[in-house]
């Protein structure tokens, strides 16, 4: 509500509503938690030539299946 009246935001995004604009913002985060769980181990693995690591293995665990939960909750809030 405080971005719409400073008017920060663009006119396409201030007519929607809080729900829609929440899972947007939902979609983003798990987009950038599924992007980021392939490509951090590809990086280290492949470009650092680091060995598999239980750090790794956590990571993975965790933002993949937090990616898609939050991915099945915003399309929820964007319908």
């Amino acid at each position: 509500m405080i971005f719409r009246r400073a008017e920060i935001l663009p006119e396409r995004v201030r007519g929607l509503a809080r729900r829609q604009m929440l899972g947007g913002l939902l979609f983003g985060v798990s987009l950038f938690f599924l992007v980021m769980s392939v490509m951090d181990p590809l990086v280290q693995l492949g470009v650092q030539q680091l060995a598999w690591s239980s750090g790794l293995a956590v990571e993975v665990g965790f933002f993949v299946p937090a990616g898609i939960v939050l991915m099945m909750l915003s399309r929820r809030l964007r319908s």
